[in-house]
């Protein structure tokens, strides 16, 4: 069993701890090997039963290990025990030099206690370090095996080329991925974000021939764009349809109305004169049915186009005060008249009749005057003032649709626009307008 085991010593010992016996494999005669620390041994072995450790004895570094000795080969807790038994392996050059041949490695023994650091200083070599444990499990010694292996380095020269190539590559696939993805993904996803912000199709249209799914997304957008458009659109002419009608049908038929009644008190007192009021409400209301069919068929009122500025005007607050008495002066400067827009004829108009209608039917006035000049800033001075009842700006909560109508022309003329009045006080519209 010492061969087979490679056991240089034995020691048995009695249970009170008495050395019963001892021999030395290697010395051909009977020999008593000086035991090991026979007192924490066994201390050990009543506790653990199985022990295996390291110990120096006279110098020489020892694998022990110790057990107790039973009736029975294979060992139980409740057997009865007669003895212990303990072995030892000594350590030496010899042990080493055969450890060395059978691992094909360098083998050596450090006993000096210290802690062992493992420095891989070459690439290939396997280092393996193991600290030997003494009886109270501490390390007295340390074991350390070095293999050098000439076939790892070509296993790495090997894998070094094949991780080159695959970092190669993985490298040109990453690529591919990242310039693919900013092109057909990022950078139209990109140009769709601009559209949307600056809400303008020009960013899109590279992209509205493309057949992808993007592609298919620019059209819709654009689409989307194009309804928004028509969408405003229709809004703007059915706002300037209401304001139109507000500041022209409406106050028409309203003048209409007035005249109507002055025509009821005067048709027997003044008969000339209620034929006349009669006649030109009839030519206005002809006038208002035009201006209905032309705003049906989206054109612009022509009852007043065919006269100048200044003598539309006229007729136009001359049918309003409807044989009222109402004194309507005019102060136009005629250079303007002659070269004044249409378009802004029109909205001057528009203003002019919602502003007298006010004043005429709300405010009670008895003297209405519209004035029109350059100013020396080189803009156009607006104003039609009344002696009417006045109102507080500030406390039109509800606007109806004249103050809000004039606000309207006024952004779309790029006018500025201010109102003075008060009560009792009359009031005054004043446009200042950029030429």
């Amino acid at each position: 069993a010492s061969e087979v085991y490679e056991t240089e010593d034995v020691w048995v010992f009695r249970l009170d701890g008495s050395l019963f016996y001892s021999h030395d494999f290697e010395v051909a005669a009977p020999s008593n090997p000086k035991p090991p620390s026979h007192k924490g041994l066994l201390k050990k072995l009543r506790e653990e039963k199985l022990v295996h450790y390291f110990e120096v004895i006279d110098g020489d570094l020892y694998e022990i290990r110790g057990g107790p000795i039973t009736h029975s080969i294979g060992w139980d807790e409740t057997d009865e025990v007669y003895g212990y038994l303990a072995v030892g392996r000594k350590w030496d050059a010899t042990l080493i030099s055969k450890l060395s041949r059978i691992l094909s490695s360098t083998v050596s023994i450090d006993q000096t206690g210290h802690t062992h650091t493992v420095m891989n200083e070459h690439l290939f070599r396997i280092h393996l370090h193991r600290e030997l444990p003494g009886l109270d499990g501490k390390p007295i010694s340390s074991l350390d095996i070095t293999y050098v292996s000439p076939e790892l380095r070509q296993i790495s020269d090997t894998d070094w080329w094949e991780a080159m190539i695959f970092v190669i590559y993985g490298g040109l696939a990453l690529g591919a991925v990242m310039f693919f993805s900013h092109r057909w993904v990022l950078q139209p996803l990109s140009r769709i974000s601009n559209s949307l912000s600056t809400k303008d199709t020009a960013p899109l249209e590279r992209m509205l021939v493309e057949k992808s799914e993007l592609g298919r997304v620019a059209n819709l957008i654009k689409s989307a764009f194009q309804d928004r458009e028509d969408l405003k659109a229709a809004m703007d002419e059915r706002a300037r349809l209401g304001r139109d009608l507000h500041d022209g049908v409406i106050q028409t038929l309203y003048a209409s109305g007035m005249s109507l009644a002055s025509i009821q008190a005067n048709v027997r007192k003044d008969p000339e004169r209620a034929i006349a009021l009669l006649e030109q409400t009839r030519r206005e209301l002809n006038a208002t049915i035009k201006d209905v069919r032309n705003f049906i068929t989206r054109l612009e009122p022509e009852s007043e186009q065919t006269q100048r500025f200044e003598a539309a005007l006229r007729t136009l607050l001359d049918f309003m005060r409807g044989g009222l008495a109402v004194e309507c002066t005019l102060d136009i400067d005629p250079d303007i008249d002659t070269d004044l827009p249409m378009d802004l004829r029109a909205h001057l108009l528009q203003i002019v009749r919602e502003a007298g209608s006010n004043a005429i039917r709300h405010g009670g006035c008895t003297r209405f005057h519209v004035s029109l000049h350059k100013s020396p800033a080189g803009e156009l001075d607006f104003t039609a003032t009344d002696n009417g009842s006045g109102f507080d700006p500030a406390k039109v909560k509800t606007p109806g649709h004249g103050l809000h109508n004039f606000r309207d022309r006024a952004t779309e003329l790029g006018a500025k626009l201010d109102i003075e009045s008060a009560p009792g006080h009359g009031a005054i519209i004043r446009l200042r307008i950029p030429l």
